[in-house]
């Protein structure tokens, strides 16, 4: 019986200091502020899911596994906005992903994804549309 009471209270207090965050994801969007760039720029804008416990945060991944040869992405920012420079013309396939980060005294950190978005981009030279 000891046992028994013992794992019913964990489970209870893992429930309770160790929250799931699934109805985030189902309220969460990405999105580029254009698809067709000219001179390499855009702004990648992730919606506000939700509130989080005071010791999780939002986390923005970006990568492009189709892109010109020797073309460069410089991504910097993260949540709720960031910049993704491109460094050359042409066609990108690039996915993104919104998720939570969690420090919790359960299990240390803990990374849960909320949202993969890809995105089809073709970037012009500056000056062209």
């Amino acid at each position: 019986m000891g046992k028994t009471l013992f794992l019913i209270s964990a489970i209870f207090i893992a429930l309770i200091f160790c929250p799931s965050n699934a109805s985030a994801g189902e309220k969460a969007t990405l999105s580029l502020s254009e698809n067709s760039v000219a001179g390499g720029k855009t702004i990648l804008a992730a919606s506000d899911p939700g509130e989080l416990p005071a010791s999780s945060f939002y986390r923005v991944e970006f990568d492009c596994p189709v892109k010109p040869d020797s073309a460069k992405i410089d991504f910097s920012g993260g949540y709720p906005s960031s910049d993704v420079i491109f460094s050359s013309p042409g066609y990108y396939e690039c996915e993104a992903e919104l998720g939570v980060v969690t420090k919790s005294s359960c299990a240390g950190v803990q990374y849960s994804p909320l949202l993969k978005k890809s995105f089809k981009i073709t970037v012009a030279p500056s000056g062209e549309k």
